[in-house]
């Protein structure tokens, strides 16, 4: 009886499940492993320092972040642009009087020095009004030196009495009238020799022949362009620069050049230049450095990269926690004494290695965030992790 009593409650056991208790017993062991998996998920978040900022807010839980404090100490920021070598100066030569042009010694991509012969006019014509404006000025030197000797006698004879004051007076016009001859003379022969200088023209300053727009053998006309010459000493080095970055810089300042044409020199110079329009597609404004180029071996069109160096004291933040940068102006997290995260704004300074000046938005000590800002929203709660330290 016993044996068959167990079998029937053996049977009675291993009877199998209605519908509804299997239903029942699915959705309690799937109820089961999904907490266990949630706590599982948590527990390895939490332990990686991974959690999103929206995984979070719906948990309930805070933000995870790592923050950093604003310190105060120095910032060096390198500056650096592409630009090119121009001249200081485009000078088109012009002769000052006429004549045929006997000598060209020079080309276009001509060097030459200053002072150095560009073309030569045909001297016969000026030589020979030289020639002429001396004799005359000869002449009207001996007539007005005759005409004083007179006035001198005639004076004499009028204190004895022996003529009248008329004939005296009539000597003085003649001594004056003498005078002005000679003057105007004297303004011709300097005429004249100017004319014969002028027939050599020379190279006002060093530079470049970068255009010719006469030859040997035509006739210059007084005032008619005869060559360009792209003044090379000194020579500037333009550039563009981001407008945020226009009050980084100022004339006077140093800076260094670094051409493709010598590689592993560096060339120094001072900016003497910041235009005041800035480019409305390119937002870059304008800036020349002036080089000193005594042996004319830096050319327009030489390529190369400009540095400029600033230093700046004052506080700072890790450039990993500047957000929605706009020129100048940018955002930050700052993490209160309650642990909530504060959207600032902030004006920047220098940027220079890991670190960004600011000038205004947040206070010496102050956290910033500077992991975990993707998806943190102004007031979240946070939790702070492990503070960051910039190097």
């Amino acid at each position: 009886m016993f044996d068959c009593q167990m079998d029937g409650e053996t049977e009675n056991q291993m009877k199998p499940l209605s519908r509804k208790n299997r239903i029942a017993l699915a959705l309690l062991l799937g109820g089961a492993v999904l907490i266990v998996l949630v706590l599982i998920a948590r527990q390895l978040m939490g332990h990686l320092g991974e959690t999103t900022a929206s995984t979070a807010r719906k948990l309930g839980d805070p933000i995870p972040v790592q923050v950093s404090r604003v310190q105060r100490g120095d910032i060096d920021e390198v500056l650096g642009a592409e630009g090119t070598l121009v001249e200081s100066q485009s000078l088109t030569i012009q002769s000052e009087i006429a004549g045929l042009i006997r000598e060209m010694p020079v080309q276009v991509g001509d060097s030459v020095e200053r002072g150095g012969l560009l073309l030569a006019l045909d001297p016969a014509v000026a030589e020979a009004g030289l020639v002429s404006a001396r004799e005359q000025a000869a002449s009207a030197r001996t007539k007005l030196a005759l005409n004083q000797k007179k006035l001198d006698r005639l004076r004499g004879l009028l204190r004895d009495g022996l003529i009248t004051l008329d004939e005296v007076e009539k000597a003085e016009l003649e001594v004056v009238e003498a005078q002005n001859t000679l003057a105007n003379v004297q303004a011709r022969l300097e005429q004249a020799r100017h004319d014969r200088a002028a027939t050599r023209i020379v190279a006002p300053a060093a530079g470049v022949i970068t255009e010719l727009v006469v030859e040997k053998g035509v006739a210059a006309r007084p005032f008619a362009d005869l060559l360009v010459l792209a003044v090379t000493e000194p020579i500037h080095f333009e550039f563009g620069i981001n407008q945020e970055k226009i009050g980084a810089v100022r004339e006077g300042q140093a800076i260094e050049i670094r051409l493709q044409a010598y590689p592993g020199r560096i060339f120094t110079g001072k900016l003497r230049l910041i235009k005041p329009v800035v480019d409305d597609k390119t937002r870059l404004a304008i800036v020349q450095a002036e080089l000193a180029n005594p042996g004319g071996e830096l050319r327009p069109g030489m390529r190369g990269l400009a540095t400029i160096s600033n230093r700046a004291s004052g506080l700072k933040v890790p450039a990993i926690s500047i957000m929605s940068k706009r020129d100048n102006v940018a955002q930050v997290f700052v993490v209160d004494a309650q642990g909530m995260a504060q959207l600032r704004e902030v004006k920047m300074g220098l940027q220079g290695g890991a670190f960004v000046e600011v000038l205004e938005g947040v206070a010496e000590g102050e956290q910033v965030v500077v992991v975990g800002q993707a998806g943190l929203q102004d007031k979240d709660k946070v939790r702070i992790g492990d503070e960051y330290a910039p190097k």
